[in-house]
């Protein structure tokens, strides 16, 4: 049984599963029925929350690229990593740049998403920026101030 402190825990691994078995529904919902109430504050703690799928992807890869603001919000809330590459070689900020996805691409960045970072090609978002003329998210990168503190995860 789950009691109000654990049911934000609870709802996190349900949620990290549903990501990294997106795939195949039935799948999460049978490893979530699995997965101790107990265990739960420590799995979160133990950084599930950037564990890789079989394809070598984290949760916060397979919601930026289903272009879900509110999951992708609620993944970095739970300091989810953002310099981790995906199997392209690129960071997810560098995904939602290469998409045209400014929205995304801001949100990223306000939880301190480098815009400087290589990725495999020796590219960044912000070369990608320039290269796309996005000049919304170049005069933000240019400022260079995303040294803002944004939400720390939630229970951090």
């Amino acid at each position: 049984m789950v009691n109000s402190d654990d049911s934000l825990d609870v709802l996190r691994i349900r949620f990290i599963l549903q990501a990294r078995f997106a795939d195949d529904p039935e799948q999460a919902m049978t490893k979530f029925q699995r997965t101790e109430v107990a265990d739960v504050g420590d799995k979160v703690q133990r950084n599930t929350i950037n564990e890789k799928n079989e394809e070598g992807f984290t949760p916060l890869m397979v919601f930026v690229a289903r272009r879900e603001l509110g999951q992708v919000e609620l993944l970095l809330q739970m300091g989810a990593d953002t310099e981790v590459l995906n199997p392209e070689g690129m960071t997810v900020l560098g995904d939602a740049v290469e998409h045209g996805e400014i929205e995304m691409a801001l949100l990223l960045y306000k939880y301190g998403a480098n815009p400087h970072a290589r990725d495999d090609y020796d590219g960044t978002p912000f070369i990608m920026a320039q290269a796309k003329g996005c000049t919304d998210l170049l005069d933000v990168f240019s400022r260079d101030d995303n040294s803002q503190s944004p939400p720390g995860p939630v229970g951090g």
